[in-house]
């Protein structure tokens, strides 16, 4: 089999098994594989990144042995923080991917093509340029900001165009109460996330209807909410667009390597 169909095809399935495994689970602990599965690829490849560019800048501006040295190299650091943010993206994943509707799955499906498309031209192009250690690396990089920025105008599209959900009521209480009552589990973990999400979503619906398009608001708190908007779509999207894009990635290098 070609080689680009295969990690096309093994790249497809990794992510529809872990989303399947996630809709179909998410009531009970099972669904914990995927969430894990989704912080391991998301953490692993924003490490790896780190690590190389540590290296990198080591080796031309830092003589070895050295505290800074030592210092700039630790790993323990910088892995907190992107497991962490890893999490982050994981927590705003998981909620969004039971909101999707059909349509939005064949986005995200065509997006998946056009960001494995992308990937392989970058390749080629950084090739002639880019050392190979780092070339997939950075390959991916490139593609990660460009596919970041076409999935985020598909999105906001889509939200602003969507159907207002049918949680919403004359109070925030209200709102947020009834918002927290559509998805639940008996998984303690997964049950917080989804309520936390919940929570958010009801708050920023609530006040981009009620008061940011009605002009109840000053110009400053509604610049604010906005800016709250684009925040709460931005980590999505990036959380999305960073698990398809490390996915293709690794399963690239894992059959590139052997």
């Amino acid at each position: 089999m070609n080689t680009n169909i295969k990690q096309f095809l093994a790249s497809f399935f990794a992510l529809l098994l872990m989303i399947a495994n996630w809709l179909v689970f998410y009531t009970s602990c099972l669904s914990l594989a995927s969430i894990f599965a989704m912080i391991f690829i998301l953490s692993y490849g924003y490490i790896q990144k780190a690590k190389k560019k540590k290296e990198c800048f080591r080796e031309c501006y830092l003589k070895n042995d050295t505290l800074i040295s030592k210092i700039f190299m630790s790993a323990f650091a910088i892995s907190i923080f992107y497991v962490a943010l890893s999490i982050t993206y994981t927590g705003f994943i998981a909620y969004e991917l039971i909101n999707f509707d059909t349509k939005m799955y064949m986005v995200l499906g065509a997006f998946f093509i056009f960001v494995f498309i992308l990937y392989k031209v970058f390749i080629l192009f950084l090739g002639k340029v880019i050392d190979e250690r780092f070339l997939y690396i950075y390959a991916k990089d490139i593609t990660s900001i460009i596919s970041a920025m076409i999935l985020f105008v598909i999105y906001a599209y889509f939200f602003l165009n969507s159907y207002e959900p049918e949680y919403l009521s004359p109070t925030l209480k209200e709102s947020m109460y009834r918002a927290t009552n559509i998805f639940s589990s008996d998984c303690f973990l997964i049950d917080y996330i989804l309520r936390l999400q919940s929570e958010f979503n009801a708050f920023v619906w609530f006040v981009m209807k009620n008061y940011v398009t009605g002009d109840v608001l000053g110009k400053s708190m509604s610049e604010f909410f906005w800016i709250l908007f684009i925040i709460k779509n931005a980590l999505s999207v990036l959380g999305i667009n960073a698990l398809i894009n490390q996915t293709i990635y690794l399963i690239h290098v894992k059959i590139i390597r052997g």
